[in-house]
């Protein structure tokens, strides 16, 4: 969309909306269902540049020159050149509110569902209390030069300035805590323009031409990326992904290529695909120094959008607290080092030196192996399952390829066994789904290890003998549930 005549300075968008800023002191909202070029809504009431808006959700925010900053339920936020902050109605196009105070043009702002918070060339910081419209907190000379950006959670205020320093500040008490300069901590030579934060981490980009990567509760800088050959001006990350802006015209995607290898982490670490199923792909890498393992659901496009998004984050959430059950119960299961709701991606401890429950059978029916190593394997198996089932914890998708057993393997070592993917694992007490969880491990031994069936047998008397009397009833109802399965079978 190419349709404003003067420079536009700020721009936000959401799944249905596009809105930007611009030196005309006009806010445009587009509607990007449409695809309509005529903007949908023009905003106007201040009297200098939009230099930053926020849309968040229902909200919009925006700050100017003329001093002061404007607010309300379903709006725009918008910082201004006239040194106001507007809050905007977006159903209305009305202004619902207006913050006044700052001496200079309001540059940045970050809001919240209770504050506001704005930067300004008059080098200060304002907390605004958005019932109110009053600035509980104002920071006074925060900067050598004027505040560029900034960003907050609960506890922290991370902001940057023309002097190209970062200071990380004390929400509550406005005590700086934490300086990042060049000297000092291989920090900024320009002017840093954009700051992006998560809870752990954020990201700045400057004049210098770089993007450097920062542990927020250390101020530890991480890694310096040079990919632009002009200054940095704005910036969007996730975990696996930086996007950037710059002078240089250009827009850079980093972390990734188009091939099975990318990047994560915003270090070296290289991603590999490793396997990809019907409903996600796996990748190695290294997570800071940690082998790890990446799961990515991807985008089902035979399915409904909606219907699709909604199965994808219900898995994610089975698959988060069947593991985080399971190491509770001192089941071993891979750690959780990070989750991407946006991405739809978990990452994981590697399980190293291990090997499928599938490929060792296969090898072992080939080798012809050790008695008393099979015997001692299925032991640990059905020890595990019974734990398991003993805290109402049911897997769901019991296949010899989510059983893990690591090596080196021998008759008096076979207790290493590690379970995987519990996308479709759920809490119960029922009888029932213990010997459907049992059943669908049964039928992966049938379809893939014919001649196991000793093996998955001695699984079961262990699983019978450690779980106690209701062990015994699981079997008692898995042979109940077979038998409705072969008089179906009959049926058809």
């Amino acid at each position: 969309m190419n349709y404003e005549i003067k420079g536009i300075s700020c721009v936000q968008f959401d799944e249905n909306r596009i809105v930007s800023g611009s030196s005309d002191k006009s806010i445009k909202l587009w509607d990007i269902r449409t695809n309509n070029p005529l903007a949908v809504m023009t905003l106007l009431g201040h009297s200098g540049t939009v230099r930053c808006l926020q849309l968040n959700g229902s909200r919009l925010a925006s700050g100017s020159n003329d001093h002061t900053l404007k607010m309300d339920d379903e709006k725009i936020i918008s910082g201004s050149y006239d040194k106001t902050l507007r809050t905007w109605d977006l159903k209305t196009g009305q202004q619902s509110a207006t913050f006044s105070g700052h001496e200079g043009e309001v540059l940045c702002l970050q809001f919240d569902r209770r504050k506001l918070i704005s930067g300004s060339s008059d080098r200060s910081i304002r907390i605004w209390d958005l019932r109110t419209q009053i600035a509980g907190m104002i920071l006074h000379n925060v900067h050598a030069k004027a505040v560029t950006c900034l960003q907050f959670n609960e506890t922290q205020i991370v902001s940057a300035s023309f002097d190209c320093t970062i200071k990380v500040w004390d929400v509550r008490t406005g005590r700086c805590f934490r300086t990042i300069n060049w000297k000092e901590n291989e920090g900024h030579t320009g002017v840093v323009r954009c700051l992006q934060a998560d809870r752990w981490r954020f990201v700045s980009g400057a004049d210098d031409k770089t993007l450097k990567v920062w542990n927020l509760n250390t101020g530890e800088r991480i890694c310096t990326l040079h990919s632009h050959t002009d200054g940095v001006t704005c910036l969007s990350f996730n975990d696996f992904r930086i996007v950037s802006g710059s002078y240089d015209t250009c827009v850079k995607l980093i972390m990734q290529s188009c091939s099975s290898e990318k990047k994560i982490g915003f270090s070296d670490s290289t991603v590999t695909l490793i396997a990809q199923g019907a409903e996600a792909r796996i990748f190695s890498t290294n997570f800071y120094g940690k082998p790890a393992i990446i799961k990515e659901r991807f985008r089902k496009k035979y399915r409904h959008f909606a219907l699709d998004e909604l199965l994808t984050k219900e898995r994610m959430r089975a698959e988060i607290r069947g593991l985080m059950h399971c190491r509770k119960l001192g089941i071993p299961v891979p750690p959780i080092y990070f989750v991407d709701s946006k991405q739809n991606s978990i990452i994981f401890g590697a399980v190293e030196d291990a090997i499928t429950l599938k490929n060792l059978l296969d090898s072992m029916h080939e080798a012809g192996a050790v008695v008393d190593l099979v015997d001692n394997l299925a032991l640990t198996i059905g020890q595990v399952l019974a734990k398991m089932h003993m805290n109402g914890v049911i897997h769901g998708d019991l296949t010899t390829s989510n059983l893990l057993v690591k090596r080196p393997l021998s008759a008096d070592n076979c207790r290493q066994i590690v379970l995987i993917d519990f996308g479709l694992s759920f809490v119960s007490s029922m009888v029932e789904d213990k010997a459907v969880d049992l059943l669908v491990l049964e039928k992966a031994f049938m379809s893939t290890h014919p001649n196991a069936e000793s093996f998955y047998r001695t699984i079961l008397d262990a699983y019978a003998k450690f779980y106690g009397k209701q062990g015994s009833e699981v079997l008692v109802q898995l042979e109940q549930v077979r038998l409705r399965g072969r008089k179906r079978l009959i049926v058809d």
